[in-house]
């Protein structure tokens, strides 16, 4: 399905005359099927072609910044979305990506700045009935990152609000989970890994909850 769709947008961007608005979206949803079979080489091309015709687009710039994630390129990574930070300096979903992407690159501290932000600004979210799970989202990661900072109390009350704000996310279990295993809260970290699973983390997103109950759980 996947090749076929790509051939259908190859094909069309062939015929003459396209506006430059139609080629642009074309070629983006060709990059995002591309993404789909991990030819994030083609997928990078395409958003760049994208970024060349209307560079405005913030979400293409976001884009090109998972891509380069998704390629290792972390530098990369990282300039493509301080340029969307540049354009649009208050949306809370770069904010988002920014912290998480420090987290993945171990630098806490500046992942807090990032995440101090979003749950100060989380009603200025455009979607009202999601603002308490950005909100939620964005306690449960910096609670993380206090923990991974030593600041164990700081990160138990962030992991709570992140709880309060958004029940569903298995994510905060898990890191609260490895908190409560680094103070040696074996009961307490068995009950996360327990909620962890039950709200689905396998599922989403592998099997290190599972590996940690049968490390730390009888």
């Amino acid at each position: 399905m996947f090749d076929e769709s790509e051939d259908y947008y190859t094909q069309g961007l062939k015929l003459p005359g396209l506006p430059d608005s139609v080629r642009f979206e074309m070629l983006l949803n060709r990059s995002s099927t591309r993404q789909s079979v991990r030819d994030f080489d083609g997928a990078f091309n395409d958003l760049l072609t994208c970024f060349q015709l209307d560079s405005t687009q913030v979400s293409t710039i976001v884009n090109l910044s998972s891509v380069m994630r998704e390629k290792g390129n972390f530098p990369e990574s990282e300039r493509w979305l301080l340029k969307a930070e540049q354009k649009a300096p208050t949306d809370l979903t770069i904010k988002n990506n920014l912290g998480y992407f420090y987290i993945e690159n171990k630098d806490y501290t500046k992942a807090i700045t990032y995440l101090d932000y979003v749950i100060e600004h989380y009603n200025d979210y455009p979607e009202p009935l999601e603002r308490n799970t950005v909100r939620g989202y964005a306690y449960s990661n910096r609670g993380f990152c206090q923990y991974n900072l030593g600041n164990n109390k700081k990160a138990a009350a962030d992991f709570e609000s992140g709880i309060k704000y958004c029940p569903q996310n298995s994510y905060v279990y898990r890191n609260k989970a490895l908190m409560n295993i680094g103070l040696k809260k074996y009961d307490d970290a068995c009950r996360d890994l327990n909620m962890a699973v039950g709200l689905g983390f396998t599922d989403m997103y592998g099997p290190e909850v599972e590996e940690l109950q049968k490390k730390h759980c009888r």
